[in-house]
């Protein structure tokens, strides 16, 4: 059998898989049991948009979002489900929002599960690790089913896609395929806040390197994709930074510096007589250690 035809037939086979993954998922999970909130929050959004031409950032999305998670307005105390997420998570989700939701999300956990086996597949190349077929059958069934990532999978976390989109940067950084990984950055940015210290380090790193092409095509895919977003809606970055600014107002808890910062800082509420973290000195501190951290990471 020639390479091609062997490879027309292991593709094949890998579609096959993927195909009978999305139709048992849809079946026996997503159909039955409505769930995998955090994508829900992002597809309602996409749909609200494509379908009904509301602002994803707007109120009457929003309460789209929360009709579809809870079956009415979201209470004070109860996660409003805001898109919050770049606007050009529309232009990934766009095709999902053409099918329900049910076959939407069978198919966005079937992409997650590809994403966190791919990535895994890769990181053992990067570490130029060659693990027994036994510990790499062991490796692959952890990957799907320890604690983060099947939390990940059930609540259809869009994290988990852009780890695999910075894996993939860092493999083919080294392979030398620069192109690619300047577009997988790119396109990692869709939750900033994974990849907002990895990556200026890849670029600054790509700078001292000459890997212009690296650098090059970071830059046309993230300004090809800010480009879109801003003639699909104008006013998107502004109404985005409006919904981060909400959220702390509906999480328990910060980051693990202000989870440091309060609990250093102990006081008492005055209504229970419970031992609570002073906000005001809490707030402080945490914003000292936070630039003394910096500072370090700077250095």
């Amino acid at each position: 059998m020639s390479g091609r035809r062997a490879t027309t037939l292991f593709l094949l086979l890998v579609l096959a898989v993927l195909a009978l993954n999305v139709l048992g998922t849809y079946q026996a999970l997503t159909r039955p049991f409505p769930g995998h909130n955090d994508f829900m929050s992002r597809w309602e959004g996409v749909r609200s948009f494509v379908h009904d031409g509301l602002n994803p950032y707007g109120p009457e999305a929003s309460l789209n979002i929360q009709r579809q998670i809870f079956g009415r307005a979201a209470l004070p105390e109860e996660d409003p489900g805001y898109f919050a997420y770049p606007f050009y998570t529309v232009l990934l989700l766009w095709p999902l929002v053409l099918v329900d939701y049910a076959l939407a999300s069978a198919l966005w956990m079937v992409l997650l599960e590809a994403c966190l086996v791919g990535a895994l597949l890769l990181l053992v190349q990067v570490f130029r690790w060659r693990p027994a077929p036994l510990l790499t059958a062991g490796l692959l069934v952890w990957t799907l089913i320890a604690y983060y990532p099947a939390r990940g999978l059930l609540l259809g976390q869009p994290g988990l896609l852009v780890y695999a989109l910075e894996v993939l940067a860092l493999w083919a950084l080294l392979r030398r395929r620069d192109g690619l990984a300047g577009a997988a950055l790119a396109l990692s940015t869709l939750k900033p806040q994974m990849g907002y210290l990895i990556v200026p380090f890849l670029l600054l790193w790509a700078l001292r390197e000459q890997r212009y092409r690296f650098a090059g095509s970071f830059a046309l895919s993230f300004g090809g994709l800010l480009a879109l977003s801003f003639l699909l809606l104008p006013s998107w970055f502004s109404d985005w930074l409006a919904q981060l600014a909400l959220y702390p107002s509906y999480t328990a808890f910060g980051s693990p510096v202000w989870i440091l910062s309060h609990w250093l800082t102990p006081g008492i509420d005055p209504a229970t007589g419970a031992l609570m973290g002073d906000a005001r000195a809490g707030q402080a501190l945490d914003l000292v250690l936070t630039g003394l951290l910096y500072a370090l990471l700077l250095w």
